[in-house]
């Protein structure tokens, strides 16, 4: 059953500052392949979209990228998820590219479901933008964020909350002990003018 939107969820990529990120980039990080630690029987077994396989079962399996582009499962390496992580992205020059198929109302159907953050997936929507990192260490956050992704994230998250007035933006590191994305969300929702009762503040 479809539940009301409640949250809006800012991530990054975790990539570093300058490199650009594509839809396919994300598919292959998240639905790609996931190699399990051998079981008790010394049998290795891959997550796939939400399945299990043997390596043999894999090698007959395709994964279908954003571009439409097929290849085959045992070449990946991923997180093996069903879903993906958000619903669209906005890559270096601004672009704002929907990679979750959505129907932009006011609910989270089953089918739009994104796999941003444990336990809140099914009354959220994800967002990210490519990078998130230093240059030459990405173990380090920065906001990485340039003008023209600075001014279309603006414009979304505006939008967003005036067709949905109830939700809150929080981000990533609100809901779970990581730096992403990168940069202090609430300052920023109020830097953009957002009012205080659509920005998360956890308690």
């Amino acid at each position: 059953m479809a539940k009301k939107i409640q949250y809006l969820v800012i991530h990054c990529t975790g990539t570093p500052e300058g490199r650009n990120v594509t839809p396919d980039d994300i598919v292959l990080a998240h639905r790609g392949a996931f190699k399990n630690p051998p079981n008790k029987d010394g049998v290795v077994l891959y997550n796939f979209l939400g399945k299990k396989y043997t390596l043999d079962q894999l090698r007959q399996q395709t994964l279908t990228l954003h571009s439409g582009k097929k290849v085959n499962a045992a070449q990946t390496n991923g997180r093996g998820w069903s879903a993906l992580g958000y619903t669209n992205l906005f890559m270096l020059n601004g672009d704002n590219i929907k990679i979750t198929q959505n129907n932009e109302d006011g609910y989270v159907d089953t089918w739009e479901i994104t796999n941003g953050v444990t336990g809140i997936n099914d009354h959220a929507r994800h967002t990210t933008y490519a990078g998130g990192t230093e240059r030459n260490n990405i173990n380090k956050a920065k906001d990485t964020r340039t003008p023209q992704q600075l001014a279309e994230m603006t414009k979304f998250v505006k939008r967003f909350v005036s067709n949905h007035p109830q939700v809150k933006v929080g981000g990533h590191y609100q809901f779970a002990n990581k730096a992403c994305p990168s940069f202090d969300v609430v300052k920023w929702c109020r830097d953009i003018g957002l009012h205080d009762n659509n920005i998360y503040k956890p308690r």
